[in-house]
């Protein structure tokens, strides 16, 4: 079975359970696409925790079918794996200074900025509810999605082609975190609406 089949019998669409609030860090480039009405996804890399969760069944029998593009034995996580579920909602943290400042929207290079995970509730300006979630290989991303992930084109003979920028965009955020676009992380594709801004 190859891995598109694998990932169309796999992923799905999660229920909503029971709306829950939580954090979420984006990039300053992130926040003003999501502000400029470009950004409706994210992608989240699967954390290690939940594969090696599902690499082995209680007879430590290896699970996950064989990959014929990624050729070795794969878990293949599915939405029900996933720490999201449509309709939750995700506040914003991102860089800012105090009284209320955010990096995103500033010029200024003489101020004090702080890490996005310092971010208070209270000072967040942007809320998002979650409208789907997918599962897949980071390099699985189309055009399209890449598009809706709020990168800005190249644009050849006429033709926007966002997947070059994206690919570039994820490893100055991730290879320095040990998940550069090389690597074939299995991600969480998540969209979403803003609620609040």
């Amino acid at each position: 079975m190859g891995a598109g089949s694998a990932r169309s019998i796999r992923a799905g669409t999660k229920r909503s359970k029971g709306m829950k609030e939580r954090p979420i860090i984006f990039s300053g480039e992130s926040v003003r696409a999501i502000l400029d009405g470009r950004k409706s996804m994210t992608r989240r890399v699967v954390n290690q925790r939940v594969l090696e969760r599902l690499k082995f069944s209680p007879s430590g029998e290896l699970l996950g079918s064989f990959d014929e593009l990624h050729p070795e034995w794969g878990m293949y996580p599915t939405v029900d794996d996933a720490p999201y579920q449509i309709g939750d909602r995700l506040w914003v943290r991102e860089a800012f200074a105090f009284p209320r400042i955010y990096k995103a929207d500033s010029n200024l290079s003489d101020l004090k900025w702080k890490s996005p995970m310092f971010m208070s509730r209270l000072m967040s300006r942007l809320t998002l509810e979650i409208t789907d979630i997918r599962v897949e290989r980071l390099p699985d991303i189309t055009n399209d999605d890449a598009r809706a992930e709020g990168i800005i084109p190249e644009i050849i003979a006429g033709h926007a082609y966002y997947l070059g920028e994206f690919h570039d965009f994820w490893n100055s955020l991730n290879a320095k975190r040990g998940y550069p676009w090389e690597s074939n992380p299995w991600v969480w594709a998540i969209s979403f609406k803003v609620v609040n801004k």
